[in-house]
């Protein structure tokens, strides 16, 4: 997952339940997890990276959370 500050996510299609997946609600064009402690800086065009669908900001928070829980000491 790469989580960019203008909330570019990559998303993952297997749900394995791992506590760090921010699962994206029914009814998007995607369905997945976003893992929040996979974040990456990655070159996205040579990812062949596309923007397929902006992340609802309470998804996004979600994320963010969990990305600052790592952080903390």
């Amino acid at each position: 997952m790469s989580c960019f500050g203008d909330g570019r996510v990559f998303v993952f299609g297997k749900v394995k339940g791992y506590p760090f997946e921010v699962k994206l609600p029914v009814g998007l064009p995607v369905e997945g997890v976003i893992l929040a402690d996979q974040i990456k800086n990655l070159d996205w065009l040579s990812q062949s990276a596309q923007l397929v669908y902006k992340v609802p900001e309470i998804i996004m928070q979600e994320v963010l959370l969990k990305v600052e829980t790592l952080l903390k000491d």
